[in-house]
């Protein structure tokens, strides 16, 4: 009778061990309030859907608020690294060298752009025929195009329409030239073209 007994002491023992072994650890927060859907981690658990939820706010035993799970995104993307790349950069064009080109006074500066055509304006007829417009850049900087059609096919791009250039630029009060936008008929260079509605005019 007294191993019974003794047994039966035991397993009470071990059970109140247990029971004040997780009483403790909810306390600390290592494990979640029995019936209580809030840790002190900031997370609300389902258990019936078995998912986790930021909490927005929650209060501690002691009575401080924790960091919301908000501001601890936060902080977290602030530590994240910048991507540190200039708009044009991103875009995969030389709008950034241009300007810095215009800022220098510099010619003869070999760019790819992407830009609106903001106004067509009349042919040029001298000499060899020219179309040309004013293109805008991304920040607002316009730049002339005049594009040989004596050499290149024309572009039959209105108003409003997005363009990729590739020519050589010529520093201009007003903003500038960009020409040389088709192949080199003498072989002798790469040439430019401008791409417009898939194709590319060179």
């Amino acid at each position: 009778m007294s191993t019974k007994r003794s047994m039966s002491l035991g397993r009470i023992a071990i059970a109140l061990v247990v029971a004040g072994g997780l009483w403790f650890a909810r306390q600390k927060g290592w494990l979640p309030n029995e019936g209580a859907a809030k840790s002190s981690k900031g997370t609300e658990i389902h258990r019936d859907e078995g998912q986790i939820e930021p909490d927005r706010s929650i209060e501690v035993d002691d009575g401080r608020n924790l960091e919301t799970s908000r501001s601890r995104t936060s902080r977290n993307d602030a530590a994240a690294p910048k991507d540190t790349r200039s708009p044009s950069e991103l875009r995969g064009d030389d709008t950034d060298r241009l300007l810095e080109a215009y800022r220098k006074r510099q010619s003869e500066v070999w760019l790819e752009v992407e830009g609106t055509i903001k106004k067509n304006l009349r042919d040029d007829l001298e000499g060899d025929r020219h179309q040309k417009f004013i293109l805008t850049l991304e920040g607002g900087h316009t730049i002339l195009v005049s594009h040989n059609i004596d050499i290149a096919n024309r572009v039959p791009a209105r108003e409003g329409d997005d363009l990729r250039i590739r020519g050589r630029y010529e520093y201009g009060e007003q903003g500038g030239v960009l020409h040389w936008t088709h192949h080199d008929p003498g072989g002798r260079q790469t040439g430019g073209w401008i791409r417009y509605d898939g194709k590319d005019y060179k």
